[in-house]
């Protein structure tokens, strides 16, 4: 017969052991975990690891993989950020904006803002912007860059950055980043 003692000594056991663990939820088939930011989403089978190496733009930190697209998404990529400090979605916001207002090549006017939600309740920011630039003589490529922005469990800013040809921007990546993405 289990006693009020033994209730809490279990109790507390299972509490510890959550507390080791970090408390992380096992992720679902098909996610894909961006080493360093704290956050997943699934993909699915169009999208592929690029790189895994740890790389910086400036002073954000790529949080490997970089998946790029295949098929319907071909030349598309994603990309996720974070500073790794504590910050609110609205300083990653200034940020985007400072980058679409001096890149080469942006179109001025381009930059939008729009506020979201995930089918998880999650609540963050996403911008866009049209950047184009000459891939080869003669050669003129028009890209979109969309960034979600929000924080993490630990308060950092993170940005989830979607490039692509502006012609093959689409809706299902959107939805992807909306109905899948996972805080750990």
């Amino acid at each position: 017969m289990m006693t009020i003692t033994n209730l809490i000594c279990i109790s507390a056991i299972v509490a510890l052991c959550f507390v080791l663990t970090g408390c992380k939820r096992a992720l679902p088939p098909g996610a894909v975990l961006f080493t360093g930011s704290g956050i997943a989403i699934i993909p699915g089978d169009d999208w592929q690891p690029m790189r895994s190496n740890v790389l910086t733009v400036g002073q954000k930190a790529i949080c490997p993989p970089v998946l790029e697209g295949k098929g319907l998404f071909r030349l598309a990529l994603i990309q996720v950020f974070t500073t790794g400090e504590r910050a609110d979605a609205q300083a990653g916001v200034a940020a985007i904006q400072k980058e679409a207002a001096t890149i080469i090549g942006a179109t001025p006017d381009s930059f939008k803002m729009e506020e979201f939600t995930t089918v998880g309740g999650l609540k963050g920011i996403h911008t866009s912007y049209e950047h184009t630039f000459n891939a080869a003589p003669g050669l003129v490529i028009s890209t979109r860059v969309h960034s979600y922005l929000f924080q993490n469990t630990k308060g950092q800013c993170v940005c989830i950055k979607y490039i692509t040809p502006a012609e093959k921007d689409s809706d299902l990546v959107h939805q992807m980043i909306l109905k899948t993405l996972i805080l750990q």
